[in-house]
């Protein structure tokens, strides 16, 4: 076991220890300004690290081949949580997307984003020189439209964005057809005006309306926006210091641990902690796109860049968000926000890219 451990990559478990210190940190911060419960959300996150980490060292340990073979498992396990909880799952701030265990939850969509990157690594490895093919497009697109859809019945936008921006990234990489690419584009312009209309709730289309106007209407619609600009503004270059920041330590910013942790860290720790944050994240990508040169299966191959396209759609739209830039979906940041699920699917598949770092045969 030593042996394997050994042969981590080790820039890239620096990386996540160097997000888990930063994420504690502003979560202990939160709780030290507010105080009484608040303070429960450092000290739950650092039972979910290490958890994390158990977890992590433990799928690490297990040959890569293996999640091939469970692929498909985890993609249907995915599908069953995620038409369970429209049944019995509770509702948190109009999204019916949580299944309630006494005092833990869990978030089906964690488990789909898992099992999306999976299967679509398991369909794309067997047709790897003909994906670009239309019936390829189209039997990976209902792969990832079944789970897809089931998250926008909860209604969680941000997450079924994600999911389809997944097999998007893995389709063009696989070389799509430009007029295929057209008509996808087409597709996704009737789903988004569909989704407007019949899907969406007041407050989602609130969110996009703020990012439209975000100066407008700031005691409504444009305030959560409003708030964490305000806040990354102040940090100036230095920042304010652990626990004065103004905008979080006074609850100006809402959800401050989940959807706007970012805005938090760069209101306490300035521009060089966000250089710095944005810096590890470079690293992070840069071991994971190294991996990826030197396996030589394609399932590896397929599975790391879908983890990598997956950190990275929920890092721009995290920060886009806080930055106005994006309206507002809920997507916490990777490694960093508070949650329990959300860490749980981040160990997962740190384990698998270390398991695919210490077993897959190198080229």
């Amino acid at each position: 076991m030593i042996g394997r451990l050994k042969q981590f990559d080790i820039p890239l478990l620096i990386v996540v220890l160097f997000f888990a210190t930063i994420g504690l940190s502003s979560l202990y911060s939160i709780g030290v300004g507010r105080g009484g419960d608040a303070m429960g959300y450092f000290e739950r996150q650092g039972i979910y690290y290490l958890v994390f980490f158990v977890v992590a060292i433990t799928i690490s340990l297990i040959r890569h081949t293996f999640f091939r073979s469970v692929g498909a498992l985890v993609y249907l396990a995915a599908i069953a949580s995620l038409l369970a909880v429209l049944f019995i799952g509770s509702t948190i701030r109009g999204t019916k997307g949580w299944i309630t265990f006494g005092s833990f939850t869990l978030q089906p969509v964690e488990l789909a984003k898992i099992g999306v990157i999976l299967a679509l690594a398991g369909y794309f490895s067997i047709f790897t020189r003909q994906v670009h093919h239309l019936r390829h497009i189209i039997i990976s697109g209902v792969i990832t439209a079944i789970p897809a859809g089931l998250v926008m019945l909860q209604p969680d936008i941000g997450s079924a964005a994600i999911i389809v921006f997944l097999w998007i990234t893995m389709i063009l990489v696989s070389g799509i057809s430009k007029k295929y690419l057209v008509s996808l584009l087409f597709l996704g312009v009737l789903t988004i005006v569909g989704a407007w209309m019949f899907l969406l709730h007041d407050y989602q289309k609130d969110r996009i309306l703020a990012f439209i106007h975000p100066t407008a209407e700031t005691q409504s619609r444009g305030y959560n926006v409003r708030q964490a600009m305000i806040a990354i503004g102040s940090g100036q270059l230095f920042g304010k210091g652990l626990g004065r920041g103004s905008q979080s330590q006074l609850r100006f910013l809402p959800e401050s641990q989940t959807d706007f942790i970012f805005s938090v860290i760069a209101e306490e720790l300035g521009l060089i902690g966000i250089l710095l944050l944005l810096i590890a994240w470079g690293v992070f990508f840069w071991r994971l796109f190294a991996l990826m040169a030197r396996v030589h299966d394609d399932f590896s191959l397929y599975v790391l860049f879908g983890i990598a396209a997956l950190f990275f759609i929920q890092l721009v739209i995290n920060i886009a968000g806080n930055l106005g830039l994006l309206p507002l979906t809920g997507i916490v940041l990777p490694f960093l926000s508070y949650g329990g699920s959300a860490l749980v699917m981040a160990s997962i598949l740190f384990g698998i890219a270390q398991s695919i770092a210490i077993h897959a045969p190198k080229s």
